[in-house]
């Protein structure tokens, strides 16, 4: 999936991207994640437990964006590497001096 967030207004500040999935306990629960062209590391720490115990994994996740990945017009791209891959996208966040300008 792709995804456009434009008029972004830099400075010092933060970006997120919060991602909520839903996938057999037998794919991968790490996207692949690009924004304008950068890669991101994806942490492991998801939301609850390991779910083991229902038929599939649904966990949560908020994602770090380094700042200097980020420029006035962004694009974001998410993918997963088995190519099944069914998820939540939430919300994309950019704080810029404790105001926040994209959700």
């Amino acid at each position: 999936m792709i995804f456009e967030f434009n008029d972004v207004a830099l400075g010092v500040g933060f970006a997120k991207l919060s991602m909520s999935i839903g996938r057999g306990h037998n794919l991968s629960k790490t996207p692949l994640i690009l924004v304008n062209g950068e890669m991101v590391k994806v942490p492991s720490n998801w939301k609850g437990y390991d779910q083991a115990n229902r038929k599939k994994f649904f966990g949560a996740i908020d994602i770090p964006i380094p700042m200097d990945f980020i420029m006035k017009n962004n694009t974001v791209k998410i993918s997963f590497p088995d190519d099944w891959w069914a998820f939540k996208f939430s919300h994309f966040r950019f704080r810029n001096n404790y105001k926040l300008a994209l959700y």
